[in-house]
């Protein structure tokens, strides 16, 4: 395995793992039953940590795929930023999860708050991975540009 397999190994838990916490507090909240918050609030912890650790195989990935033919460094550099963002909103997230774990369970305000920062989070990541999905992946570049240039040339515009 190399370093390239391994980020793309993990890259798909913070993005399943960060809707898995979501619906988790949404039926928690709903169900007003603590033990689902609970693990959704461990949950989110662990989609931090998973960020993190997916965050930092991406430059040893990008040494792999760099010299391989199809290569495209905007793509990457948007990629790039993108995972930086949520490298950052996932720790904040992350955050929010360990405090309301130990100091708001008895309300529901910080849930809420978790909830809007997971939909976010969850909008950012799936950014990334469409981002990082494109570097290699001509068919979805095409596809994108294709969908792209179809609305620019449309009658409308």
């Amino acid at each position: 395995m190399n370093a390239a397999h391994l980020h793309l190994l993990l890259n798909h838990f913070p993005i399943v793992g960060v809707l898995f916490a979501g619906a988790l507090l949404v039926w928690g909240l709903v169900k007003k039953e603590q033990l689902l918050l609970t693990v959704a609030k461990v949950t989110t912890i662990a989609v931090a940590i998973a960020t993190v650790a997916t965050y930092l195989t991406g430059e040893p990935a990008e040494e792999v795929v760099e010299h391989m033919a199809g290569f495209n460094k905007d793509l990457l550099h948007a990629h790039e930023a993108a995972a930086l963002f949520a490298l950052i909103f996932g720790i904040a997230a992350g955050v929010v999860a360990l405090v309301t774990l130990f100091k708001g369970k008895q309300k529901r305000w910080p849930h809420f708050v978790l909830g809007l920062q997971l939909l976010h989070l969850f909008a950012v990541m799936a950014q990334v991975g469409n981002l990082g999905g494109q570097i290699q992946h001509a068919e979805l570049r095409d596809t994108a540009a294709a969908a792209a240039a179809a609305t620019l040339n449309s009658p409308e515009h």
